[in-house]
């Protein structure tokens, strides 16, 4: 069975839910310092490297779609491969921003709706936010939170 076989494949809506199962994988397979190291110029590190880094591409290339395919092929290293989908996968436009504080701000819980699927949902566009660099303090978290619950 393959070691990717329960990661969701990356489809581009899911770059940061793909990325911590990917690194966790990694971290797991004891080959986290390709994506976190440069590579080594001592030949001897440098090999181990090498192989540590075809072990991980292959398991990056195994948890992507056919179309994200051509965004890594000329990638050398997982560490390009991954920052090549973060630098086209997440925008860090104003616009993109400016879309994850109107669905913030419009979040709305029904008496009828899941709450913990609705705390997921609100968990998730506050982890976006802090992505694209918009850190909420801790009260407006809560505050946000309550304005988003029923009355």
């Amino acid at each position: 069975m393959s070691l990717t076989s329960n990661i969701p494949l990356l489809v581009g809506t899911n770059f940061n839910n793909w990325k911590f199962r990917i690194t966790t994988l990694l971290e797991k397979e004891q080959l986290s310092q390709v994506i976190i190291e440069d590579e080594p110029t001592d030949d001897t590190k440098k090999k181990e490297f090498l192989v540590n880094d075809s072990k991980a591409k292959a398991l990056v290339i195994q948890s992507i779609s056919d179309k994200h395919l051509d965004v890594v092929k000329d990638c050398k290293t997982t560490k390009a491969m991954i920052s090549a989908f973060k630098n086209i996968l997440t925008r860090s436009s104003a616009f993109s921003k400016l879309t994850l504080w109107r669905k913030l701000v419009n979040l709305e819980c029904s008496r009828k709706d899941n709450l913990e699927d609705h705390f997921m949902k609100f968990d998730s566009l506050t982890r976006d936010l802090e992505e694209f660099g918009s850190k909420l303090s801790d009260s407006d978290t809560i505050f946000h939170l309550l304005l988003s619950l029923p009355k």
